[in-house]
């Protein structure tokens, strides 16, 4: 992926190591990067607070972005718990717990907002009409279409 696009496009990496969070997951990561020179291509994601701030003391110049996950378990990193824990550039919050008032106190502190899985058109209609930096999800097609279709 680093050899065939990593120069063209920007990369979410979700660094996945949930069931052993200290691993050198992190590290191992930052090598291949600093390999390929795409220090300036790369986001980092991940659930782990922990990973995100190892590799943000690797590679500072690369952003990291805090996933939050739904309901009640996500709702603490929502505000300043979150980014006490982890300096994150960008939120990236779960479509469910999406709101207006959520991408206006992201925006507001200087943060990116991204929202996870987004695959249906009216879903992308509503997130790219309130202004939401970006979603991740299994169609880019149909994301790059209905982004088109708004802007026209």
């Amino acid at each position: 992926m680093f050899e065939s696009v990593g120069d063209q496009v920007m990369i979410n990496v979700e660094l996945t190591n949930y069931s052993s969070p200290l691993d050198p997951l992190p590290e191992k990561v930052a090598e291949i990067v600093i390999r390929h020179n795409l220090e300036d291509k790369m986001l980092f994601s991940s659930f782990n607070p922990i990973a995100l701030r190892k590799i943000n003391r690797i590679l500072p110049e690369s952003p990291i972005g805090l996933l939050v996950l739904k309901g009640i378990k996500g709702k603490p990193l929502l505000g300043r718990l979150g980014k006490i824990l982890v300096p994150y550039q960008s939120l990236h919050s779960e479509i469910s717990t999406v709101s207006h008032h959520l991408i206006t106190k992201v925006h507001k502190f200087g943060n990116r907002i991204i929202v996870y899985t987004v695959n249906q058109v009216n879903e992308m209609q509503r997130l790219f009409t309130l202004r939401v930096d970006g979603i991740l999800t299994d169609d880019p097609l149909l994301a790059r279409q209905v982004l088109v279709d708004i802007n026209h």
